[in-house]
């Protein structure tokens, strides 16, 4: 039995038929279909790893043993903290998916489920929430949402012109502060998971677009290879060579008037664009582009990669392997000090609450804490610590 890694292998098309998959298609536990997914086709977590594990059934022994193992990966581990974002890793119980229609039907936030059951760590999250409510109502609706009501009211007005209905349109969006700046980190990690361990689908003579799909965002490589379209619609001629310098001018294809002027030093490869895009947007013009296409260029030099467009930009680095926020001066210490703090006491206070001695345990542990730090000098205000006092546990 040979088990291997989820990027073994290569990205491989699949037959479409007008833009929809036709295999792969998912069944709800009660047998119904799930609506086919429209075709992606922009990333793949495939990169041909060669890690494999191969276990063989001893008759003799009657064991399984393993015959061959091999852990050389050539990408980047998915941390503990984020295997749930891996497909093999997300689960949603049955019991889950009840309570979500339940908490649907009574009008309630199903944002509340995941912190119920603790979704992001036994393989769910709020987006499998909401698209298994969004498989509900496609199976019952048949066609989805207000539209299928949209379109039962004007098959009633056809054949009823006394049958009259409205519709009223409300685009209010009020969330809390908190709720809000979850979504956003939420969204920053899931942005910087998909940018780190799914790779985009180039082909393998296209040197500047694997160069930007290796270290460009999601986000940004798309806007990258935009700028990479449109290379084939120009033409480029040198005009002239002064000091090392070369100047080309790139011209369209199929305007000739519209045309820029693009000087290039060939040892550095430093250069700008009558178009200014970079000095404006941070990303390489098309025309720039043609002229590295021209010259043969297969990576983008490094003055023009601006840092934030990086992947893991955003990632602050002060979190050695065990989960400590190091010191480093920064205010973003201080706030990751503070969110790791309140997740690991949350984390006591769940182990603790369903037994009146583990309560009692916890009280005394955080009275004698409030003991040690109120001794740690201080650089912030000084807080009035208070002694906990235990509930009785009747």
């Amino acid at each position: 039995m040979l088990f291997v890694c989820a990027k073994e292998g290569k990205y491989v098309a699949k037959i479409e038929n007008n833009g929809v998959v036709e295999e792969n298609e998912e069944t709800e536990e009660d047998g119904k279909g799930i609506p086919r997914k429209r075709a992606r086709g922009c990333s793949t977590v495939k990169c041909g790893c060669k890690a494999h594990l191969l276990i063989k059934y001893d008759k003799w022994s009657s064991k399984w043993k393993v015959t061959v193992f091999t852990d050389a990966h050539n990408h980047p581990l998915v941390t503990p903290s984020k295997r749930m974002r891996m497909k093999s890793n997300r689960h949603m119980p049955k019991a889950v998916k009840n309570l979500t229609k339940a908490f649907h039907k009574e009008n309630l936030g199903i944002f509340k489920v995941t912190s119920i059951f603790g979704g992001e760590h036994i393989g769910f999250d709020n987006r499998d929430c909401y698209n298994h409510l969004r498989n509900v109502r496609h199976r019952e609706l048949d066609g989805g949402d207000a539209q299928s009501v949209l379109v039962y009211f004007r098959n009633r007005q056809a054949q009823n012109p006394q049958f009259l209905y409205a519709i009223q349109c409300d685009d209010k969006f009020v969330v809390k502060d908190d709720q809000a700046l979850k979504r956003i980190v939420k969204r920053e990690n899931d942005e910087d998971f998909e940018s780190e361990h799914k790779f985009r689908i180039v082909n393998d003579n296209e040197f500047l677009l694997k160069h930007g799909a290796k270290i460009y965002t999601r986000n940004v490589f798309n806007k990258f290879n935009d700028e990479m379209s449109g290379v084939f619609h120009y033409k480029v001629e040198e005009v002239g060579n002064a000091n090392g310098i070369q100047s080309f001018i790139v011209k369209s294809k199929e305007h000739e008037v519209k045309k820029f002027e693009v000087p290039l030093d060939l040892q550095t490869y430093m250069g700008v664009c009558e178009c200014q895009n970079f000095e404006f947007v941070g990303i390489l013009c098309t025309h720039i582009l043609k002229v590295f296409v021209r010259l043969d260029i297969d990576a983008i030099p490094d003055h023009f990669i601006l840092p934030r467009w990086r992947q893991k930009a955003n990632k602050f680095r002060i979190i050695d392997s065990e989960g400590l926020v190091h010191d480093d001066g920064k205010e973003e210490s201080e706030a990751l000090r503070l969110g790791h703090m309140c997740q690991e006491s949350t984390k006591l206070a769940c182990l603790a609450a369903p037994s009146n001695e583990a309560y009692m345990i916890y009280i005394e542990a955080m009275n004698d804490l409030s003991k040690k730090l109120l001794k740690v000098p201080k650089n912030t205000p000084n807080l009035n610590l208070i002694v906990l006092d235990p509930i009785l546990m009747i």
